[in-house]
């Protein structure tokens, strides 16, 4: 299991106090994970298992405060999931120890779809997404709650909503 360590730097704790930490630390590493990697170093066996324990102290302390979250590779793709469709560059931060999921589509259900004044359909998902059309392409099919979807991007980076297997419409994330 891979871990991502996200540190909200309240008060100096997780991500070091001033502009002095943040040049001696590589980019996205907190003051915590660095103090507790630095154990590795000590050679007197004692000593290093203590560092280990007062390192390990602090970071149960600093989640504790909500100061730091770990998150799981499992974890960070659900948040890439979720956040599909909007672009997060702040997103990237989930990345870090490993290859990103290459997300090109997501699948989920229907809540409700309902049309405007101009016949663009808006599309809630049961996962709360909401996704509006912006092309004016009809639907070969009315959709209805409960319904099968899919979101795809395409290549120029576009989105599509297929609905129940039909071919879809261009869409924007709006929620």
């Amino acid at each position: 299991m891979c871990a991502i360590l996200l540190a909200a730097g309240f008060g100096g704790e997780a991500t070091g106090a001033g502009a002095a930490g943040a040049q001696t630390r590589p980019a996205g590493h907190s003051r915590l994970l660095e103090k507790l990697t630095n154990c590795a170093e000590v050679s007197d066996r004692d000593a290093r298992l203590g560092c280990y324990e007062a390192a390990a102290a602090e970071l149960k302390a600093a989640e504790a405060r909500g100061d730091i979250v770990m998150v799981d590779r499992e974890q960070a793709q659900a948040v890439r999931r979720q956040a599909f469709g909007f672009e997060l560059p702040s997103l990237s931060l989930f990345d870090r120890g490993g290859r990103a999921e290459k997300l090109d589509r997501v699948s989920g259900r229907l809540a409700g779809a309902s049309r405007d004044g101009g016949g663009r359909w808006t599309f809630q998902l049961e996962d709360g997404a909401t996704w509006t059309q912006v092309d004016s392409d009809p639907l070969l099919v009315t959709p209805r709650a409960g319904m099968p979807v899919e979101v795809k991007t395409s290549l120029l980076g576009a989105y599509f909503l297929d609905v129940d297997g039909h071919a879809g419409v261009r869409v924007r994330r709006v929620r």
